[in-house]
């Protein structure tokens, strides 16, 4: 098969690039030829990798049964020699440009991409170019964090709806309108057998002097390394959110009791500064040393130098994300001083047994009971390393010919066409007793019916068993005036998550905000016009929402029975552009504040209008600024029409 990959990919750090390279390189030594397209070599001096001498020659590959990775980069964008106006980096344009070149040189079979900006996107224009089928895998800062973007969301749901084939690790789709036989799942994020205990340690001293004598900015050593003493070890990304400040702090802890351990940092980002201010504010320079970013083969090496390494990510802000840092450590047969969110994301959480095979830290912002883990890892490192083997024993290590035959199935699903079938009303009732049990029940008989009734309200082009659903539990939450109060709102209540997950307005070509804004600004004063979204429905309910939540997510076989509140309560219901939802209990004056959020009214207008007390305009403002972080409102462009 001959592939045109178009991906992060080294000198990009991160797990999609790495997680790239091993793919690309393992379907090289099955006989496969990957053609690899790439914007890597304008990666940002924060996030590039320093390539030590003979990593570039791994980038890419030859083998003796036909297969290869051959890499082409886009190079750095010369504003003064190519102008347009509004200045910008045409990323999208060069790689589409390129990848046509390449499909069209090399007879490209399937295109790749991961990651949809601006991977996916350039995948979509060759395959509309070239007629080649795209494959295209999500991660979840794009798939979670990038689709919350107003201007964005449309662009990347056509996207997913366009693809010959999506390749998922979770998520449900069919509310995007993607049919169910066009998504795929990859191979487990494989750990490859470069993670083992038997990986050769890194010289530690040998790479600060080789960074050293380059001059690298982004060393920190503010002392010579000692060779003899403990090391405690990080890498990746830097930030509060990873962890990293809360290790400073714990390191400090551990040089007040007299310990002499060093910290190694390999890796950096936009909060290194901050990190860097808070090691010499703690006095901590002479014991604190900054690699950058090193090549994914690399990172065995450097793991299994280090006398116990820590991945201390908390509070991170997009839950889907899983990072796979903490099997890579355990792979490498290391103690790994881990926080509890990061344990409950591994696949084998069930066999994780503090102090067994791996050491828990439940918070990592309690500085003391991380310095005490740290100093019980130290205190004895035979017993230590004997936990860091145990914990190796949990990570598989599949061989890299399987994994790529894994990558094999995902890709080949291009060149099958999907169904043509029409939606029956079996899949739309299985989706029905699966999210909407009240609506079933009250359906009954007639399910079939109802269904064939309101296919025609649904245009043919969308008729995936989520929108079906959608029209169908539409006209039941109409339909159910009659039944018992806690019934009816059960009905009523489950129509609006399914609106959640269901991209209604998308398909409408209904933008996410009815006028012209600004997505992104600090600050509220009572001159901006703020705009609501049009994602949000207001119902009144005698039902607890959040509860019936949660009995929908841990239900057996059966509907949850809906709590009762104390009295019929006012409910916003706001969908995500990424087809989340938050559901929020209002009182009537915050209702009727949003709806009047349109873009005509200044903030000290929409004030004058709801009759809110010039003392109590700080409030209002605050208000507003809320709904600013949560996406409900942004704010109108340009001056009042």
């Amino acid at each position: 098969m001959r592939i045109c990959a178009i991906v992060k990919y080294p000198p990009i750090q991160g797990g999609v690039s790495a997680y790239s390279y091993w793919m690309c390189h393992a379907l090289a030594a099955l006989g496969h030829q990957v053609y690899v397209v790439t914007n890597a070599d304008e990666v940002e001096p924060e996030y590039r990798i320093w390539m030590r001498p003979g990593d570039d020659a791994r980038l890419r590959a030859r083998f003796d049964n036909g297969g290869l990775v051959h890499v082409r980069s886009t190079t750095a964008w010369n504003e003064a020699e190519h102008r347009y106006i509004p200045a910008g980096n045409p990323s999208v344009t060069k790689l589409a440009a390129m990848a046509t070149e390449t499909v069209r040189e090399h007879g490209c079979d399937v295109v790749f991409a991961f990651y949809l900006e601006p991977y996916g996107v350039a995948a979509n224009l060759v395959s509309a170019w070239t007629g080649t089928p795209f494959v295209l895998r999500h991660a979840g800062s794009d798939r979670y964090a990038l689709m919350s973007h107003p201007d964005l969301s449309l662009a990347y749901k056509e996207l997913l709806r366009s693809a010959d084939a999506l390749v998922s690790s979770g998520g449900d789709f069919d509310g995007l309108l993607v049919p169910d036989d066009r998504v795929r799942t990859p191979p487990a994020l494989p750990i490859t057998t470069a993670f083992a205990p038997s990986a050769p340690a890194m010289d530690l001293a040998a790479v600060i002097g080789e960074l050293t004598a380059a001059g690298h900015p982004g060393l920190f050593a503010r002392a010579s390394f000692d060779d003899t003493a403990p090391v405690i070890g990080m890498y990746g990304k830097m930030g509060e959110l990873k962890g990293t400040l809360d290790l400073v702090a714990a390191l400090g802890i551990l040089r007040d009791r007299g310990s002499d351990a060093q910290l190694v940092l390999m890796g950096g980002g936009v909060h290194w500064p901050r990190v860097k201010d808070a090691i010499l504010a703690a006095g901590l320079g002479d014991r604190v040393w900054r690699l950058p970013f090193l090549a994914p083969w690399q990172v065995p090496g450097f793991v299994r130098r280090c006398d116990a390494v820590c991945f201390l990510e908390r509070g991170f802000a997009i839950p889907q994300h899983g990072p796979r840092v903490a099997a890579e450590i355990l792979a490498c047969g290391r103690p790994l001083v881990v926080s509890g969110e990061i344990v409950a994301k591994q696949p084998f959480r069930d066999r994780m047994v503090d102090g067994e095979n791996h050491f828990l830290v439940p918070d990592p912002r309690d500085h003391v009971k991380l310095a005490d883990v740290l100093a019980g890892v130290l205190a004895d490192r035979a017993a230590a390393v004997a936990v860091g083997l145990a914990g190796a024993r949990l990570v598989e290590r599949p061989a890299e010919a399987q994994i790529a035959t894994g990558y094999e199935r995902a890709l080949a699903f291009s060149s099958v066409e999907g169904s043509e079938e029409k939606v029956g009303v079996e899949a739309v009732l299985t989706l029905l007793h699966k999210r909407c049990p009240a609506t079933a029940a009250f359906l009954g008989p007639r399910v079939g019916a109802v269904i064939a009734e309101h296919c025609g309200d649904v245009d043919p082009a969308h008729r995936t068993p989520a929108m079906l659903a959608y029209a169908v539990t539409a006209w039941c939450a109409a339909a159910c005036e009659a039944e018992h109060p806690l019934r009816r709102d059960a009905i009523r209540l489950e129509h609006h998550l399914l609106w959640f997950t269901t991209d209604v307005e998308g398909v409408a070509g209904l933008p996410v905000f009815p006028a012209a804004v600004i997505a992104a600004r600090t600050g509220v004063t009572d001159q901006v016009r703020p705009v609501a979204t049009r994602y949000r429905r207001f119902d009144h309910l005698d039902v607890d929402p959040h509860h019936y939540t949660a009995g929908l997510a841990d239900r057996g076989s059966s509907a949850p029975a809906p709590r009762p509140l104390d009295q019929r309560r006012l409910f916003l219901f706001h969908k995500l552009p990424q087809l989340e939802g938050r559901v929020y209990r209002i009182g009537e004056q915050t209702a009727r504040i949003l709806d009047l959020c349109t873009g005509e009214l200044s903030v000290r207008e929409i004030g004058d209008r709801a009759g809110i007390s010039v003392k109590a305009r700080d409030d209002l403002r605050d208000m507003v600024d809320g709904w600013r972080r949560r996406g409900l409102v942004a704010f109108a462009q340009g001056r009042r029409p």
